[in-house]
């Protein structure tokens, strides 16, 4: 069981790892014939790129749910907690079944993705006649597919260092090599471990 707030669950999902916020209202409500209400309202998800389901319902109930993302996320704990929902402890509780289903369904991708028995290969030599290496075949996660682009298209990360000011940063490859944006070293070595990627580190 833990409290998450809206300040944790952004440390978390900037790192890349799972996240489960809760709010519950308790209290008067006009609008019920009853005169109260007794009600949640929960997001879960992982990194700031992928999906966010939250759900909603009288408590002991089963959850509508639906779709968003880090952004939609924010601004519902905001209206919520304007409307007097409070944070709660509750245990971790994964996105449903049917919402992962509808993402990975939903998902197309731009590049190959290796099945066993498939294979990928490298564009052809220039006509100079330069060797180019053969792209070695690689797993692509269902999760990493459900990111979208450019999130979908990495395939390694490399060292980037700057000569002039010495900051290290990571350029996200895709299956060619090319660089695909840069990112921070902490956001790439979680994304790669996330997803079983290669990091060249000289």
């Amino acid at each position: 069981m833990a409290k998450l707030e809206l300040s944790d669950a952004a440390s978390l999902a900037a790192r890349g790892r799972p996240w489960f916020v809760r709010l519950e209202f308790v209290g008067t409500n006009q609008s019920n014939q009853s005169g109260q209400s007794a009600k949640f309202w929960y997001a879960t998800g992982r990194s700031l790129g992928e999906p966010v389901e939250m759900g909603w319902g009288a408590i002991g109930s089963a959850p509508q749910t639906l779709l968003g993302t880090f952004g939609d996320f924010q601004d519902k704990v905001t209206e919520k907690l304007t409307k007097g929902y409070r944070y709660v402890s509750a245990p971790y509780q994964r996105m449903s079944a049917a919402n992962m289903a509808q993402i990975t369904a939903g998902v197309t991708t731009t590049v190959p993705v290796y099945t066993p028995g498939s294979q990928l290969s490298a564009p052809s030599p220039p006509s100079i006649g330069i060797a180019v290496p053969a792209v070695p075949p690689k797993m692509v996660t269902l999760a990493q597919q459900a990111l979208g682009s450019p999130y979908d298209l990495i395939r390694s990360f490399r060292v980037k260092r700057s000569p002039a000011s010495g900051t290290v940063m990571m350029e996200a490859l895709d299956v060619l090599g090319d660089v695909l944006l840069l990112m921070q070293v902490h956001e790439a070595v979680g994304f790669a471990r996330e997803h079983t990627l290669d990091i060249a580190w000289t």
